[in-house]
């Protein structure tokens, strides 16, 4: 295999992970906010149709947020050859308070890591999305060189 399709690939393999990361991490937040309301079976089977929309929907919020502070954790673990489920757990925490504080940065308000809440909240949001990026691209991550 040349190198160029390898890293091709791999660059190809880490898009889908951020992706499926988005998406667990979209999917957390929804079970977080489904857990704060006391609702009967009948009232969680009537919203959870809703979930198939709302979850991509805002795992693009998730996406635009965290989109600079994951690429800065990814590069770490290619570089560094990182693979094992720890690193990118602690990476997704890191990453999912780094999006609170960028979006408290875009509204121009400090509110962000002012709330205890909500940081923890994007903290265990992030920790989900790291291992579901291990799942699809950070088990193997770094390019192994032929010496």
């Amino acid at each position: 295999m040349s190198g160029f399709f390898a890293y091709f690939l791999r660059f190809f393999l880490i898009l889908i992970g951020y992706a499926c990361a988005a998406l667990g991490a979209s999917a957390f937040i929804h079970l977080l906010l489904v857990g704060l309301f006391e609702l009967t079976s009948e009232e969680f089977a009537f919203i959870s149709g809703g979930f198939f929309v709302s979850v991509p929907i805002v795992a693009l919020f998730v996406s635009y947020f965290a989109f600079f502070p994951a690429m800065i954790a990814i590069a770490i673990a290619e570089v560094a050859a990182r693979r094992d489920w720890l690193f990118f757990a602690i990476a997704g925490g890191v990453v999912g308070v780094a999006a609170v504080y960028i979006r408290g940065l875009t509204l121009w308000t400090d509110e962000g890591l002012s709330q205890p809440m909500l940081a923890i909240g994007a903290c265990a949001a992030g920790i989900a999305g790291g291992l579901c990026y291990w799942l699809v691209a950070g088990s193997s991550s770094g390019i192994r060189r032929d010496v």
